[in-house]
């Protein structure tokens, strides 16, 4: 796949749009789920902020090649 296709893959697929989408949901879970570790992490940051300039993790979401959510995670 050349760079042209893979952007009009990324655009019809509205790639950018999911993996934004997948990321708030993986962190609403994780808030839910683990209380106590997302507090210990995060504090009070305000999740639209970046943190002290610092990168907290990445966020990776894959793809399959027809545009379906395959997996998603936080490291």
């Amino acid at each position: 796949m050349n760079t042209e296709e893979f952007e009009n893959w990324v655009s019809i697929h509205s790639i950018i749009e999911c993996t934004k989408k997948g990321f708030w949901n993986y962190m609403e879970n994780y808030k839910q789920e683990e209380p106590d570790e997302f507090s210990e992490v995060f504090g009070s940051v305000d999740m639209d902020v970046e943190y002290e300039g610092e990168e907290l993790g990445v966020y990776q979401c894959l793809f399959s090649l027809d545009g379906d959510d395959l997996d998603d995670y936080f490291r």
